[in-house]
């Protein structure tokens, strides 16, 4: 043995590639474990929220409640998209989700303590990112590259505010891995093509039926042979669940699940105000500048920084760049080529919803975490070396993903440091955008230089009919969703008339909403009371009168609604502290007089006080207005006095027909038939035939 030759017992001693593999792959799952319980530990002790800015305002949980409220509103009769009719949790945003995720979320959460059924969705979540993690780790080779797959599903801030906010959006991961993992497979293995199909059928109906993130990538899955008829089943069953959830009554009450699909719209357009086309409790970034300041996309970035929208023509350059390297497999005939170029679309199409979108939150940037080791994977792969280095480059840079913004340097409030901690989010997803782009390209032009695919008659029509059904399905979507939509819903705030509020309340079942102030409620209630709906109106009036105990309008009309139906005791109390209020009130005074000198209820009845309350609205609004004639007229019968309740009814009746008021002259004539054969009147009022708002009487 020479001198410089190693030992037998040296080589054993010095660990091998494999051994430090296995070493390294240990360490990085240990990472993963102890991250996963310092976030858990975090929700109750809050020390990582300062590191997220969405976490400030102190709302844990808040994107998880409307979740069993939505669910619970449908098993109501309500609707699942007014979460703020519902009193579930301390508090919730508005649902936004697809409908069905109410019913595979909510339907259990619901029958749940609140703060336990928080708890409870976290795990789900946490075994659901396990999944993920788990199903795409399976398709590699490398140990390591296994527990970095896990370590980039699990350990971000990002992945932490999402389950701080118990974010359904855990489903997108879910549904972005298994389709991942299923184009992965594709390209390694080709001997179990249907097992993968599988994984990305069932990946593509997750993801449309929660965010549909992957909608874009559609086209380039139609246009490579491996994926297209793979796509039928998913995209049928999306849309007869869609339009199920669109035509149904039961399950779309008032129409208002088609705020799903307008959101999208709306998410899209730097033009409106977010939630713009949502139901009424306008959300804007003119009215939350701290929520504003939250948003992570380039729009809005762009928006902040010039005060004006960004053009929509720029806003769909990625868009269109992504729909041109789509056709791309359609063309090429390397079987490999066509799944690296669906790879890589589909991660454009993860990529652009930050560069195209308005409504971006820090949590959104989990949906490229699963990509990272795709990224790592691929470039380990890639032979070519400018395209090995596209893939390193975007890979490298979606590691920021993993650092903190600088949010807790300074007011989480501050436009300034707004902008820095968007610009660390947006230029690291713009970066990987490009490589990823320029990838695509690339991949096309190696497979144009290696020779076109001649298209065959079958292939034409595979292509042809898989698109039909794509068309078909969309179209029955769309459909469904111009019938269901009430037109109102698609205007602002400002341009809803009475008409559009008075239906509004009706379709949510009179839940009184917190969001509006008490004068929008006492005009709710005026509409409703004198159309002849008091039921609805006495919810709408009983919380404007909790807001402001002393509006004289709102107790009132309390009083006139509760005495149509039937309920004259608190009639009564109302009615009086209306008139304790304002004593001098004509529109007050003769409705009154008129309940308490016809009224059924012999409690409530007060022949004496309705001719004082009448001759006292005689004297301030004039004793030529035959309603107030005829309230004095009753209360003359009911204290006896016929003949001079005949004798002001008979006038009340002729002033009536003068002023062109026939159906008003046919009730005073009604009544007077009573008094005639000396009888007073008892009868319940109709107010909508008989007298108008108090506010359109001077």
């Amino acid at each position: 043995m020479t001198s410089g030759a190693p030992s037998e017992q040296s080589v054993a001693a010095r660990p091998t590639p494999r051994r430090l593999e296995l070493w390294g792959s240990a360490l990085v799952m240990v990472l993963v474990v102890a991250w996963t319980c310092v976030m858990i530990l975090s929700l109750k002790e809050r020390f990582l929220d300062r590191f997220c800015q969405g976490t400030y305002q102190s709302a844990l949980g808040a994107d998880f409640f409307c979740n069993p409220r939505g669910f619970r509103n449908l098993a109501a009769g309500s609707n699942i998209f007014l979460t703020q009719s519902d009193n579930y949790g301390p508090y919730a945003t508005q649902f936004l989700s697809h409908p069905m995720v109410a019913v595979v979320v909510g339907s259990w959460t619901a029958k749940l303590p609140t703060w336990t059924a928080f708890g409870s969705f976290v795990g789900v979540s946490l075994v659901l990112l396990a999944l993920s993690a788990g199903v795409l780790a399976a398709q590699f080779q490398s140990r390591l590259l296994q527990a970095f797959t896990f370590f980039a599903i699990f350990c971000s801030l990002p992945t932490y505010l999402m389950l701080w906010n118990a974010q359904t959006h855990v489903l997108t991961i879910l549904a972005v891995a298994l389709m991942l993992a299923a184009l992965v497979a594709l390209e390694r293995d080709e001997s179990k093509p249907r097992v993968f199909l599988w994984m990305l059928q069932i990946g593509l109906l997750v993801s449309l039926l929660s965010k549909p993130v992957v909608l874009l990538a559609l086209p380039v899955m139609v246009a490579a042979r491996e994926t297209r008829r793979a796509l039928v089943w998913p995209i049928v069953a999306y849309a007869a669940i869609s339009v199920l959830f669109l035509i149904v009554p039961a399950l779309n009450s008032g129409g208002y699940n088609g705020f799903h699909w307008l959101n999208m719209l709306n998410a899209s357009s730097s033009r409106a105000p977010l939630n713009k086309l949502s139901y009424p409790h306008e959300f804007t970034f003119e009215n939350s500048p701290q929520v504003y300041a939250e948003l992570y996309s380039l729009p809005v970035y762009a928006e902040r920084r010039t005060g004006s929208p960004v053009p929509q023509a720029l806003l769909k350059l990625p868009l269109l760049a992504i729909l041109a390297t789509s056709v791309l497999p359609l063309f090429l005939e390397s079987r490999g080529l066509r799944i690296r170029l669906v790879l890589a679309t589909l991660m454009l199409c993860l990529l652009s919803h930050f560069l195209c979108f308005k409504v971006v939150w820090e949590y959104h940037y989990t949906t490229v975490l699963p990509a990272l080791p795709v990224l790592w994977w691929m470039a380990a792969r890639e032979d070519r070396a400018p395209f090995r280095w596209l893939l390193r480059v975007a890979f490298a840079v979606l590691l920021f993903n993993f650092l903190p913004t600088p949010s807790f340097l300074g007011d989480p409030e501050s436009q300034g440091l707004a902008n820095v901690c968007a610009l660390w989010r947006l230029i690291p997803v713009a970066i990987a955008f490009g490589c990823l782009l320029l990838y695509a390209a690339g991949v096309g032009w190696a497979g144009w230089k290696a020779g076109l695919v001649r298209l065959e008659r079958g292939q034409l029509r595979s292509f042809a009919t898989v698109s039909l059904v794509l068309a078909l399905s969309g179209a029955a979507v769309a459909a469904s969703l111009w019938y269901s939509v009430p037109v109102r819903l698609t205007k602002p705030l400002a341009q809803w008339t009475k008409k559009d509020w008075l239906t509004h309340w009706l379709d949510i079942q009179s839940r009184p909403y917190p969001g509006l102030s008490s004068e929008e409620l006492v005009d709710i209630g005026t509409t409703l009371t004198y159309d002849g709906k008091p039921v609805n109106a006495i919810p709408m009036l009983e919380r404007a009168i909790k807001l402001e105990p002393e509006n004289g309008s709102a107790n009132f009309l309390l009083g006139l609604a509760m005495h149509e139906i039937g309920k004259t005791s608190g009639a009564r109390e109302y009615l009086g502290r209306a008139l304790r209020l304002e004593p001098n009130r004509c529109a007050f005074l003769w409705p009154t007089a008129l309940i308490l000198a016809t009224s059924p209820d012999a409690t409530v009845r007060n022949g004496r006080q309705a001719v004082e309350l009448a001759e006292k609205a005689g004297e301030i609004c004039g004793r030529n207005k035959p309603q107030v004639m005829d309230a004095l007229a009753a209360g003359l019968a009911e204290t006896g006095h016929f003949s001079a309740a005949v004798d002001v009814a008979e006038q009340a009746a002729a002033i009536a027909i003068n002023m062109g008021n026939e159906p008003l002259a046919d009730t005073i004539r009604h009544r007077l038939s009573f008094y005639r054969r000396s009888l007073p009147f008892r009868e319940t009022l109709s107010w909508a035939a008989e007298s108008s708002p108090p506010d359109s009487e001077q």
